[in-house]
C-alpha cells in the first residue's frame, strides 16, 4: 500500500492495519466513491489475508517463531516456585505513613476544599 507523501507513515500504517478505507480502498480503487458494504468487507479481507501472507513469508516471521520457540523451552526448564510472595521495598508501615503525611498535608493546603469533601 503506497503512502502518500503529505500522509504521515505511522497513522497509514495504523489505517492500513485497522483496515481504515479512507486510505487503503481508494488508493486501490481509483476514486471511485460508490463503494458499498460487501466491497468494503471483501477489500477488508483481502487486506487482513495479505498482511497476514506477506508477514508469514518475511524472515521477522521465521526469527520470531524462532525466538518464542527459545523462550518455551527455557521456560519448560525453569521449575516454578511452589508459591508466590509479593515482596515490597518499604514495609506496609512504611508506605502507610507516606501516604498519611501526603494527606494530611494536602488537607492543609487547602482545607476548603478537604471540607467539601
Amino acid at each position: 500500500y503506497p503512502c502518500e507523501p503529505h500522509n504521515n507513515p505511522a497513522d497509514f500504517f495504523l489505517d492500513v492495519i485497522n483496515g481504515d478505507f479512507t486510505g487503503t480502498t481508494i488508493t486501490k480503487v481509483h476514486g471511485s466513491e460508490d463503494l458499498d458494504f460487501e466491497e468494503l468487507s471483501s477489500s477488508r479481507q483481502s487486506i487482513e489475508e495479505r498482511l497476514i501472507e506477506e508477514y508469514r513469508n518475511c524472515s521477522y516471521s521465521g526469527d520470531t517463531r524462532a525466538e518464542l520457540d527459545r523462550i518455551v523451552q527455557d521456560k519448560e526448564c525453569i521449575s516454578r516456585p511452589k508459591s508466590r510472595t509479593i515482596t515490597y521495598n518499604s514495609s506496609f508501615f512504611h508506605q502507610l505513613r507516606w501516604v498519611l503525611q501526603r494527606t494530611f498535608q494536602n488537607l492543609m493546603l487547602n482545607p476548603q476544599t478537604s471540607v467539601a469533601q
